[in-house]
């Protein structure tokens, strides 16, 4: 079982660093196509961050790509404290399980819960891992960025608004039993 806490627990304010390593999805297509024939199959780690309002389950995904020989959950860590964690400050993440794997067979938006076997060498792949919580937490985002925690059944088979991989988290979620605090 895994406790969600509500999102009035936490409070995000904003901080004016920000990183050229969390790309729009387009400039991060182009990144990985210029250093692919360098570094080879990019490995990259997401975030799945549940709260809840009034009962209803609320998620957001943040991540991003791991450095070369990174482990994935300390990865993930930095990634994550790089990215809403206050200045000069620390958040202690419960990194969960691994719950999909995505693949991307081309330099494209397109990826597949698959490697497809046609494709020899695959250019991307993204672990995505439930993350939890701490009870209550300041968050602290850049400017420049947008955070916002969407239902889930805004999410649930709305591939058309979300894409494949943020979609599918609620059939990927329903294996657990989730207890609202």
């Amino acid at each position: 079982m895994s406790v969600i806490f509500p999102l009035s627990n936490y409070f995000i304010g904003v901080k004016d660093i920000v990183s050229d390593d969390y790309l729009s999805s387009r400039k991060k297509i182009e990144q990985l196509e210029k250093e692919y024939p360098t570094l080879g199959l990019h490995v990259s780690v997401e975030a799945v961050i549940v709260a809840h309002e009034h009962n209803h389950p609320l998620i957001f995904t943040p991540g991003g790509f791991l450095k070369i020989g990174e482990d994935e959950v300390e990865g993930l860590k930095r990634i994550l404290n790089d990215l809403l964690a206050p200045v000069n400050e620390t958040i202690e993440w419960e990194i969960g399980e691994v719950i999909s794997h995505w693949w991307r067979p081309h330099f494209t938006m397109d990826m597949y819960p698959y490697p497809l076997p046609h494709i020899k060498q695959q250019k991307e792949l993204k672990k995505v891992f439930l993350v939890g919580l701490p009870e209550k937490c300041t968050f602290s985002v850049p400017k420049a960025f947008k955070v916002a925690a969407v239902p889930m059944i805004d999410v649930y088979e709305n591939r058309a608004n979300f894409g494949a991989i943020i979609s599918s988290i609620p059939h990927v979620l329903s294996r657990f039993q989730f207890v609202f605090a």
